[in-house]
């Protein structure tokens, strides 16, 4: 009787263990995406992702990524594997031109590694940044900013290594412009 009632136990402990797994695995549906991207937009100048990167599809390289009168970058590397996600984007050049206003950068990158499902980390690098606009004080960033400095002008806000998180997917991004309705992303990584 002993013996019967432990095999039962062991089978229930068994069951219970999978039980867990099935409860606290991911749904297929539910992959983390993990990509990067060097630049898109969204607003009266929309484009989409510039030199994007998967797991499946890495590395992502554009010789540039140039809108006359918005952005001007030089190389765009993206990398992508199953747990992390980065961004190079080279001697990016914002033009808010209505607005009199540069932000520009000798490279920005970003990156984000997934550690288990729902735990993420990531940052950026701005390296050289600055933001320039006439008959306002200039703004040069830290290589390494905190997550979500936001340096405000007249017209404009720009975010450095803005960072959300939502439903465990971590998106990082090197540089964020938004001016009205317009926006730019520069170095999306995203677990």
């Amino acid at each position: 009787m002993k013996r019967i009632f432990r095999r039962a136990i062991l089978a229930a402990s068994g069951l219970g263990v999978a039980s867990g797994i099935v409860l606290t695995a991911l749904p297929a549906s539910a992959a983390t995406p993990v990509r990067s991207w060097g630049a898109s937009a969204t607003g009266p100048i929309n484009f989409g992702e510039v030199a994007p990167a998967t797991p499946n599809f890495t590395p992502g390289v554009a010789s540039n990524a140039n809108y006359t009168n918005f952005l001007t970058t030089g190389l765009i590397i993206d990398r992508a594997s199953p747990s992390t996600a980065y961004s190079l984007v080279n001697s990016p050049l914002v033009n808010l031109s209505s607005l009199l206003a540069t932000i520009r950068a000798s490279q920005v990158t970003s990156y984000c590694h997934l550690v288990a499902p729902f735990v993420t980390f990531g940052g950026a690098s701005i390296f050289s940044g600055s933001i320039s606009q006439i008959g306002e004080p200039g703004y040069n960033p830290l290589t390494n900013p905190a997550p979500n400095t936001t340096v405000f002008g007249a017209g404009f806000s720009v975010t450095f290594n803005k960072q959300t998180v939502s439903l465990g997917v971590r998106t990082v991004t090197a540089i964020y412009v938004k001016s009205g309705s317009q926006t730019l992303s520069l170095g999306v990584s995203r677990c």
